[in-house]
């Protein structure tokens, strides 16, 4: 579940520490019966995300930074064509030697990296 946010709303969101005030996710939180304002941050992580069309569909390479200062990255491929994905792919982690491993969501990563001094 996603809402669109401007650059403003996100920094206003952040500066209030509070989740959104509509959309999609208020209304979620409102079906469950959850109040926003019981909702506690938990961990942080910042991502940026370059974006490359390629042959196969597009090309995703995310960066996060975590407050405890570890960095990860996230390559995805995002297409139409599974069997063209496939070719693009096998081609592409061979010819750069990645090194493919499980997926682990960015929430589940960003816990894992809360600095215990700040959790405190």
């Amino acid at each position: 579940m996603t809402d669109p946010l401007t650059v403003s709303e996100a920094r206003q969101l952040i500066r209030a520490n509070s989740v959104a005030t509509h959309g999609q996710i208020r209304e979620y939180l409102a079906s469950q019966q959850i109040l926003p304002d019981n909702l506690q941050q938990f961990a942080a992580a910042t991502t940026w995300r370059r974006l490359l069309d390629v042959s196969a569909g597009k090309l995703t390479l995310d960066e996060t930074l975590y407050p405890n200062g570890k960095r990860d990255w996230e390559l995805e491929l995002e297409y139409t064509d599974p069997a063209a994905a496939q070719r693009y792919w096998d081609q592409t982690t061979k010819q750069f030697a990645i090194a493919l491993q499980p997926v682990q969501n960015k929430v589940r990563r960003a816990y894992a990296n809360v600095n215990i001094s700040q959790a405190d």
